[in-house]
């Protein structure tokens, strides 16, 4: 923790620094991580001539380290210090010009720079661009299975959704997130969790307020939650929504038929549980393996 004495001699450090190399250190303070003098050029607007100068003068007075092909600070101390020092209206500025230099940068591969480009994002107070990046990390997040941080990649999403303006397409981003959020967070909490149930009967409620066929994976998920909760009855139901579904999904399909065996096993009718599962195994394709797990 930076005690007061620490923050004041840390504070008067970076005081000493020229008016423009001290403007340098606060964007370097908002990306929050290693920086390339080509990110600092996109981001400041600032000729590379003139922002290696201002560099090397950090670089002297021992504020930066070299990394190779970036700079750091050489404490991270010093770094919540001067972001400590930047005005709240000037962070967002800089958020902003920090993001927009990020995707120059990282044009190539956008979506690999996901994460921090949603954290500016959203320091900046661009919301609907937040939300998108968001959504984006939480799904490379769960193809390695980094199943905490999808989570809180969508729920973030999901909490700044909340400020925007009601509407049919607010909510179907909304749906759309939610279904996202339900692989992750069954995997941690499990089918039976009242955070799951609560997520799939919330994307439920949402499919019928802008009169949408039920997604899928919705049934497949509150079926499995009414399984856990013993209610075979309602699980079979959702099992033969699967098989009947408008899209005709051969995903559906499947995942219907094994629904609906689950639910016979457990109300003790064998035989048609072993027809239903047989099925299931018949219609499965492994090349499909990757969509039930992320659905």
């Amino acid at each position: 923790a930076l005690t007061p004495t620490m923050r004041a001699v840390l504070g008067a450090r970076l005081g000493q620094l020229p008016d423009g190399v001290r403007r340098l250190t606060e964007v370097a303070a908002v990306i929050g991580r290693p920086f390339s003098v080509g990110l600092m050029v996109s981001a400041t607007e600032i000729g590379e001539h003139e922002l290696v100068d201002q560099i090397d003068e950090l670089w002297r007075r021992r504020i930066i380290r070299d990394q190779g092909l970036t700079y750091d600070f050489s404490h991270d101390k010093l770094r919540a210090v001067a972001l400590e020092m930047v005005s709240p209206a000037r962070r967002r500025q800089l958020h902003r010009a920090v993001a927009e230099a990020i995707a120059v940068e990282r044009h190539k591969d956008i979506d690999a720079a996901s994460p921090q480009l949603a954290a500016h994002y959203d320091q900046a107070g661009m919301v609907e661009p937040a939300i998108d990046a968001y959504r984006v990390a939480g799904a490379r997040a769960v193809a390695v299975s980094a199943l905490d941080e999808a989570v809180t990649m969508f729920r973030r999403a999901l909490s700044l959704l909340a400020e925007v303006p009601r509407s049919a397409d607010r909510d179907a981003l909304e749906l759309d997130i939610r279904i996202a959020l339900g692989s992750p967070l069954v995997a941690l909490q499990g089918y039976g969790s009242q955070g799951v149930h609560q997520l799939y009967e919330r994307a439920l409620s949402l499919c019928r307020k802008i009169n949408r066929p039920v997604d899928p994976p919705i049934l497949r998920g509150l079926g499995l939650a009414r399984l856990q909760g013993c209610r075979f009855d309602d699980s079979s139901e959702l099992g033969q929504a699967l098989l009947d579904h408008e899209s005709h999904d051969p995903i559906a399909r499947t995942e219907g038929r094994y629904l609906l065996g689950v639910s016979a096993f457990w109300r003790g009718d064998l035989a048609m549980a072993r027809d239903y599962l047989d099925g299931a195994i018949d219609a499965y394709d492994v090349s499909h393996r990757d969509e039930h797990l992320a659905l």
